[in-house]
């Protein structure tokens, strides 16, 4: 099971910063996602983070001769889908720390 703290990030003079206290909790067993989050709106907008399916880019070719990308749509609930989200979570102004 994967367990992560999302914290705000904070905007500072020294650029963005993860917050000192966790927002949300999230725990992943590989099947089901659990959210523990005592804010309603977050908690919905995880929710829907998390159930929509990504569109990711992959290079086609090797690394020295990518000329195109294919994209990719990953599907809830698989590890991938969850790893990629979790990575595209500042843009929601949010930062994961593993626990």
């Amino acid at each position: 099971m994967k367990a992560l703290a999302l914290y705000p990030l904070l905007k500072t003079p020294r650029g963005l910063e993860p917050g000192e206290f966790e927002q949300a909790m999230l725990h992943f067993d590989g099947q089901e996602l659990r959210i523990e989050c005592p804010d309603y709106a977050l908690r919905t907008r995880l929710r829907e983070i998390f159930s929509t399916p990504l569109r990711v880019r992959r290079p086609v070719g090797t690394a020295p001769d990518v000329v195109a990308w294919e994209v990719h749509e990953l599907q809830p609930d698989t590890d991938e889908f969850f790893a990629e989200a979790c990575l595209q979570l500042h843009r929601h102004g949010l930062a994961v720390k593993a626990v």
